[in-house]
């Protein structure tokens, strides 16, 4: 049996094994949280590669994640952005184009893209050993669910909103990487539109085939899908479960993703506006996001932060149907154009982000380095010029200061703008003091896009907002890809786009209308990359020489990142950006950012209260009605509470021991 001494030596041995083990749980609260490299390794990293929580700020919740139905909505205009930047980060496109015309082959899922010499037959192989979020390997058939013509996934339904199916003829799956698509009819620009961000991006087979199989109506159970569950992906992030609505959302670090990403885990904040980021960046509650112009100044003079200007992401426009007197007058354009001062415009409503609408009046912006003609005319405002063109506008006068037709009724426009844009309104006010300077009478209609939309297809081409202006803004401009950026406006911008109604003329005079579908058919069926792009800067000095739209300002996004605990960002001058000149978020760029050290790595900004509506709790979001959540690291519990408990099972364990010590003395007294 054991001595006394022993028994009392084990117990106290005992009770040091207890207090370490307490000890090691109640560390963290004792000294206020873990280190953040012991953090990160045990919980929040994949891989050493893979650490650190990147805090990022969007504007606007997101209702789907789902892009066959996150696209432009026709009733009102408006499209969903925190959708479609979520869904860019999460997935990777074919081959995206950057904003300079070139192809970003670190974010793209094809290595290669080949085309037959005569344009009909296109194939796409998928980059060496590309894979799905969850492991599984991404191939052909993934590319023949997505874009072929058995699924119902997209191509010929309602979702293939620039018809690419109507010139599929047929699908084949080469080998497991290679996919080639014969068309029907020679398309020399279908495989660049296919894999650009402007179109769609592949889906996995495996997960989305299994759950509309059963459907009566595949098309429309894919379409209804929402995404909000944990979704396997092909980019550098995929999400935990979302509830709608919920102003937070957790990216988990993807892999498998072929070039990165460095950091383990992306809270995502949602809030109203570009003010609200602005606020919480400068309290250190985010660390990158998008802030409006007027907020620049002060992040750019502070060492703690980083600005990336990114040009010409948007464009503003002034828009009009060519067809309607006066404006199918050609000098009537040319002294709308010189009438207005977009350099004031630019500095005004954007705080100079902004390039002038005069520099690239053909629709394309000087950013745009393949397609933009530098030698096309530019209309710098230029009032007196303005005034001789008038005069030499036939059907016009100009008596006493008022600007006439022949009858001697004064000419007069109504602007319809967007009610709830500022930036728009602001623009449309400014265009109203330009144009009355010349002797019109103008007033300004805020509407709704969908009131705006409405009323241009009810009215006939001789009545109503045909025959008036449009003043909008976009942040979907195509510049990138050439041979969508060279399409009649009406296709691609507000209000023509949604109504669905062509304009009779896109240019006028009829010679140059006909020049402009002669240079679009070599963009249309030409291989030879050379001459299309000589085609496409043809067109964009068209434009400008003959001003089917006027361009007021190509606005500028500015990203802040603080560059105090994240490095990787990009530097002022790189002609990349943060997204890729439409909604699209860049992912080889987010992929690339990582701690400042890799001793250091944050584990989350936990001091960001977000209330939501919901009453459920999944992994990715917690809600609920009239209470709060914190993005980060789950909070410890209290240390009054765990020294408390500590002590009294240090004491229970010393007093059992000694009890039991006791018992054996008298047990072996008696016995022997």
């Amino acid at each position: 049996m054991p001595s006394r001494a022993r028994v009392i030596a084990s117990i106290a041995l005992l009770s040091v094994l207890t207090l370490s083990a307490l000890f090691g749980i109640l560390s963290p609260a004792v000294y206020g949280s873990s280190s953040s490299s012991t953090t990160s390794s045990s919980s929040g990293c994949p891989n050493p590669n893979q650490c650190g929580v990147l805090d990022l700020t969007l504007v606007g919740t997101p209702s789907t994640l789902n892009q066959l139905n996150a696209t432009v909505n026709l009733l009102t205009g408006s499209i969903c952005v925190s959708c479609w930047q979520i869904m860019s980060l999460e997935n990777a496109f074919g081959m995206p184009v950057l904003s300079n015309g070139s192809f970003n082959t670190r974010a793209g899922l094809f290595d290669s893209i080949t085309v037959s010499p005569n344009a009909s037959v296109w194939d796409f192989n998928i980059r060496p050993g590309a894979k799905w979020s969850d492991g599984t390997p991404i191939t052909s058939s993934d590319i023949n669910f997505t874009f072929g013509l058995e699924s119902g996934y997209l191509l010929n339904t309602v979702d293939d909103f620039i018809g690419l199916g109507t010139e599929v003829n047929s699908v084949q799956v080469i080998n497991s990487s290679m996919t080639q698509f014969d068309l029907s009819v020679p398309d020399a620009t279908f495989g660049y539109v296919l894999s650009s961000q402007y179109y769609f991006t592949p889906v996995p087979e495996h997960v989305l085939a299994p759950m509309c199989e059963s459907s009566s109506n595949p098309t429309a159970c894919y379409d209804n899908q929402l995404n909000l569950g944990q979704d396997v992906t092909s980019g550098p992030f995929y999400h935990e479960n979302y509830t709608a609505g919920n102003t937070t959302m957790i990216l988990k670090a993807n892999p498998y993703y072929w070039n990165g990403p460095n950091v383990s885990t992306i809270v995502v904040t949602f809030v109203p506006n570009n003010n609200e980021t602005a606020s919480l960046l400068s309290s250190d509650q985010s660390d990158l996001g998008i802030i409006s112009p007027s907020s620049a100044s002060s992040f750019s003079s502070n060492s703690n932060y980083g600005l990336s200007v990114e040009p010409d992401r948007g464009l503003l426009y002034m828009e009009y149907n060519v067809t309607e007197f006066p404006f199918n007058e050609t000098n009537f354009r040319y002294a709308l154009a010189d009438s207005i001062n977009t350099g004031a415009i630019a500095s005004s409503i954007y705080d100079g982000y902004a390039t002038p609408g005069y520099e690239g009046d053909g629709l394309i912006p000087p950013s745009a380095t393949s397609w933009y003609n530098s030698s096309s005319a530019q209309y710098p405002y230029d009032f007196a010029l303005a005034l001789n063109n008038l005069t030499a506008a036939p059907g016009l006068s100009l008596v006493n200061g008022k600007l006439e037709y022949l009858n001697g009724t004064q000419v007069g426009f109504e602007i319809f703008t967007d009610v709830n844009n500022t930036g728009d309104l602001a623009a449309a006010d400014m265009v109203k003091t330009d144009l009355s300077a010349l002797g019109m009478n103008i007033t300004v209609i805020p509407t709704s896009y969908a009131a705006l939309d409405n009323d241009y297809s009810l009215f006939s081409s001789e009545t109503g907002i045909r025959s008036e202006i449009v003043v909008a803004s976009t942040m979907l401009p195509i510049f990138g890809l050439g041979d969508i950026d060279v399409l009649p406006a009406y296709f691609n911008y507000f209000p023509w786009s949604s109504s669905n109604i062509a304009q009779p003329n896109w240019i006028l005079p009829q010679s140059a209308d006909a020049e402009y579908y002669s240079l679009y058919s070599v963009v249309n069926s030409s291989t030879d990359q050379t001459h299309v792009q000589q085609s496409i800067r043809d067109i964009d000095g068209l434009n400008a020489q003959y001003l089917p739209l006027i361009a007021l300002a190509y606005p500028d996004t500015m990203w802040v990142y603080r560059n105090t605990t994240f490095t990787g960002f990009l530097s002022a001058n790189s002609y990349l950006g943060f997204d890729m000149g439409s909604y699209s978020i860049d992912p080889a760029i987010f992929a690339e950012i990582h701690c400042s050290s890799p001793t250091s790595c944050p584990t989350g900004i936990t001091t960001v209260t977000q209330t939501t509506s919901s009453s459920t709790t999944t992994s990715g979001s917690t809600s609920s009605s009239s209470s709060s959540s914190t993005t980060g690291v789950p909070h410890a519990p209290s240390n009054d509470l765990l020294l408390v408990i500590a002590i009294i099972v240090i004491i229970a364990v010393i007093a059992a021991g000694t009890f039991l010590s006791r018992r054996r003395s008298r047990k072996t007294t008696t016995t022997t």
